[in-house]
Order: structure tokens, then sequence, then C-alpha cells
């Protein structure tokens, strides 16, 4: 796991965090979190990928109100910028494998189209190598999506 240097606030929320609690959570989780975004994220951590929480913080930083592993009523998105409407999944080939999956994907559009939501997939791949230019264009579309609500 990547570990980043801790600043004095937390990434999540930017309250300031004493240096006990931004040392154990930049070893545990390899991120500044205070003590109460260590216990919300905990679960969402678990059920998220390296590259979800690596693009997660990366919005968080650059002030966008992203949400983890949000329920949607239908399904769990990835990330979540609900003033923008935009679900972004963090996305991976193995979709195509799947028998059945292209069905389900269709009828999740259907489901985030219906509720105003554009959503935005982005390979893992692309975070992984290109995390800054992918960071750059996210930015943009959500500094658009915002212009128009």
């Amino acid at each position: 796991m990547q570990v980043h240097t801790p600043s004095s606030n937390c990434i999540n929320c930017f309250t300031t965090t004493t240096f006990p609690i931004r040392n154990y959570s930049a070893n545990k989780w390899g991120y500044c979190l205070c003590m109460s975004c260590q216990r919300s994220l905990k679960l969402k951590f678990l059920n998220s990928t390296r590259e979800s929480i690596t693009l997660y913080f990366s919005l968080r930083s650059r002030g966008v109100p992203a949400e983890l592993e949000k329920f949607d009523g239908y399904k769990t998105i990835n990330i979540a910028v609900v003033p923008a409407l935009l679900n972004i999944e963090v996305d991976d080939r193995y979709h195509v494998l799947k028998s059945n999956q292209e069905i389900v994907d269709v009828l999740q559009a259907f489901s985030t189209i219906r509720k105003g939501y554009l959503n935005l997939k982005i390979p893992k791949n692309l975070i992984r190598t290109h995390l800054e230019d992918t960071m750059d264009y996210v930015s943009q579309f959500v500094h658009i999506s915002f212009k128009g609500n």
C-alpha cells in the first residue's frame, strides 16, 4: 500500500488531526484520516478497490464533494458526486467475460439516466498510470456538470 505523506488535516473532512492519529492512519490506511472518518470509511475501504480509493481521495483533495461506495437504491456506485449528478464507475475488463453483464450494464445505465445522473466509467489502469491527467479531466467534467445544474 502506498502511504501518502500525512498532513495535519484529514484528507476526507479536512479537520485537524493529532500526530498519533495521523501516524496511525497513514500506516493503517495510507492516508491521513481523523478518527471519525476512519470509522465511517472502514467498511467502504473493504468493499472498494485501491483505484477507487485513490480516485476518491484525489477528488476530495481537489475540493470535489465525492462520496465513496454510495448506494443509489439500485446498486452501489464506486464514487458519486451528487451535486454534479455524476456517478463514477472504476471499471475493469472482467465485465466483458460475464455472460449476462451486458444486459446488467444496460439496466444500470437506464436506472442512472432516469435519475438524471451521468455515468462516467474510468478504467483502473488509467488511474494507475495517468492519475493526474485523469483527475484533470474528471475535475473539468465535474465543473461543467455543476454549471449545468
